[in-house]
């Protein structure tokens, strides 16, 4: 049925125009239609991990992370039911396939769409451009691939056995996405001429390679040794939540420990629970003596979305007690706190990193940030099911 589904949608896309925005002419029919009981969406330009992921109904996935075998995955999960399109912004591209976050890798730096559960640029360019560009690009893929047209929709290139011309059109479209939205088969030829030269190549091993000739070709910058680690703390953190007993937890940082992992928490929760009006109170002691205290407040969780904190009050007092930061943060400035607290499936994420990085914060960043170890601990006020 559900292919079906999406073959009425593209059926009908050939007779009325579509805009960029995923937006349709009034002569199309409602995109109510256009859901699917599957929650599960993989994504892949190269395979893309810890991407925003997001359907018509602002409802957002959860990445999956990893696998059984401990191998970062490329695949998403909705907590209800998908209404179309899909919309994909943000994360990493694993370009050589080694399953994990390096400095080979790069940011995705297109924004990509789906009607289906399978995110690509291929998916991207037929749910992005008009009727006249769609055209287009069938009788072009009619006279140089040999591809279905409705599988290359539902189906993730390297999973297309029959050739390798997927993959080539996928990066050959990523390419063409990345500068304009219309159709420029010259962009397509030219990867196409250098996947020919490399035709021995099954459709994983081209994937790869034509990543890595796209990246160094068009001088795409890799991520830095930084944004690795960053990246990689995160993960570990969601793979291994804290322990909170009591509404309470203590740990030791030293000064060398990266700025993640020392202001980032994750807790794992029940969070089928909807809990409101709850704070949470963060304080740390230095081994100098210096006290700083955090008070993030008035947040809620309601049908596993989080909302808060409304406001959120800073304290430090160094020391010898000869200088102090009382400073209060609310909706008039609430850029320090957004996405300060996230919840991550069934975790609980407390990102004061965003909140030591921001630029409210530049003057007292040496003061709050590690200078040497300290002891951590968290009280959450109203106590939910924490494990």
């Amino acid at each position: 049925m559900f292919t079906k589904i999406i073959l009425f949608y593209f059926i009908l896309l050939s007779f009325v125009g579509c805009g960029p925005s995923g937006s349709c002419d009034s002569e199309s029919s409602s995109s109510e239609e256009y859901t699917n009981e599957s929650k599960n969406v993989t994504i892949q330009r190269g395979p893309v991990y810890n991407a925003t992921v997001t359907d018509e109904n602002n409802q957002t996935a959860t990445w999956d992370i990893s696998d059984t075998n401990n191998k970062l995955t490329n695949t998403y999960t909705f907590t209800n039911t998908i209404k179309f399109p899909i919309k994909v912004t943000g994360g990493y591209i694993d370009v050589n396939q080694n399953d994990e976050i390096d400095t080979n890798d790069t940011l995705l730096d297109i924004n990509m769409s789906s009607f289906s559960n399978i995110v690509t640029p291929i998916t991207t360019f037929f749910a992005e451009a008009n009727s006249s560009e769609k055209e287009k690009l069938y009788q072009y893929i009619d006279s140089n691939f040999n591809l279905d047209k409705d599988k290359i929709l539902n189906t993730l290139p390297t999973d297309l056995n029959s050739n390798n011309d997927a993959v080539i059109l996928s990066n050959g479209l990523y390419l063409n996405i990345r500068n304009n939205t219309e159709l420029n088969t010259s962009i397509i030829n030219d990867i196409k001429a250098k996947a020919e030269d490399n035709s021995t190549l099954n459709q994983k091993e081209m994937l790869r390679f034509l990543e890595e000739y796209i990246v160094e070709d068009k001088n795409i910058f890799t991520l830095k040794t930084d944004d690795v680690t960053s990246a990689n703390t995160k993960i570990t953190q969601l793979l291994n939540p804290i322990d909170l007993n009591n509404s309470y937890f203590n740990r030791d940082v030293n000064s060398t420990d990266n700025i993640e992992k020392i202001w980032n928490f994750a807790f794992d929760i029940n969070n089928s629970q909807n809990i409101s009006n709850f704070d949470i109170g963060i304080k740390f002691t230095k081994s100098t003596g210096a006290i700083g205290t955090i008070l993030l407040q008035n947040n809620s969780i309601s049908n596993h979305i989080i909302n808060g904190p409304t406001s959120m009050k800073v304290y430090f007092k160094s020391s010898d007690g000869t200088k102090s930061v009382s400073k209060t943060y609310d909706g008039i400035r609430f850029k320090p706190i957004d996405n300060v607290i996230v919840l991550y499936n069934n975790i609980l994420m407390i990102n004061l990193a965003n909140v030591m990085l921001s630029d409210d914060f530049k003057s007292e960043k040496e003061r709050f940030t590690a200078q040497n170890s300290y002891d951590m601990n968290i009280t959450i006020n109203n106590g939910f099911d924490i494990n």
